[in-house]
């Protein structure tokens, strides 16, 4: 291999193949590895989830009915990241913002918080893409109401109260666009169910005082209650 090759392949002035790339490491007495990354997605299997698309589908009926423009399935790229926002709501009157992420099933409470914290970050650029001048931005945590997401709550209740300063009636009346005044943190939880209709899907958790049980055990029996399973 002449030198000058040499000397273009260090600069960058020339691309090689793999044959060249293997050459130059038996020379060197070193190993060629080749690696291929793939993009880290956050938050795209549940897309396909049926429960978790009857929960996105009523927030968003609900919100709409209260005078929210909704956009769902809002991408996020950053650098190998790649996520997807649930459901992005504007309240063109009072400039509100919300970033909406449903879960279905409590499974990480810290892999929630960062979510939300990125979604939180990139939403009011996605909002400026679509004309909708943001002065307020909450991220809003919405769980199906079930009783093993109220106890996964309960178990981690020292995270979720710190984390989701604004919970119970309060996160109800910023769903519902009636709360204007901005929440502590910019965080608020609420529970979900998509079986029932208007300002009636919302429910606060029992971490909130909640006494009347959730009207599905599980994501399971939730299932098995819609689809006559």
């Amino acid at each position: 291999m002449s030198r000058s090759l040499i000397s273009a392949i260090e600069t960058g002035a020339v691309g090689v193949g793999i044959p060249t790339l293997e050459c130059l490491a038996k020379a060197l007495d070193a190993d060629l590895v080749i690696e291929l990354r793939l993009p880290t997605v956050i938050g795209r299997s549940e897309q396909a989830d049926a429960a978790h698309a009857r929960c996105v589908a009523a927030a968003r009926r609900a919100l709409e009915r209260r005078g929210f423009v909704c956009a769902v399935e809002c991408e996020i790229v950053d650098g190998r990241l790649r996520g997807w926002i649930d459901l992005l709501a504007f309240h063109p009157v009072s400039g509100r913002l919300l970033v909406i992420e449903v879960k279905t099933e409590l499974r990480d409470v810290g892999g929630l918080q960062r979510q939300l914290g990125w979604y939180r970050r990139a939403a009011p650029a996605i909002a400026r893409s679509r004309g909708w001048q943001a002065h307020d931005t909450v991220a809003v945590a919405i769980f199906l109401a079930t009783d093993a997401n109220d106890s996964a709550l309960l178990a981690h209740r020292d995270s979720i109260m710190k984390a989701f300063a604004v919970r119970g009636r309060a996160a109800i009346g910023i769903l519902v666009g009636g709360e204007t005044v901005s929440p502590p943190g910019g965080w608020a939880l609420a529970m979900i169910d998509p079986r029932r209709r208007g300002d009636r899907v919302w429910a606060a958790t029992r971490l909130d005082g909640r006494r009347a049980p959730a009207p599905y055990r599980s994501y399971a029996d939730f299932m098995a209650v819609t689809t006559g399973r």
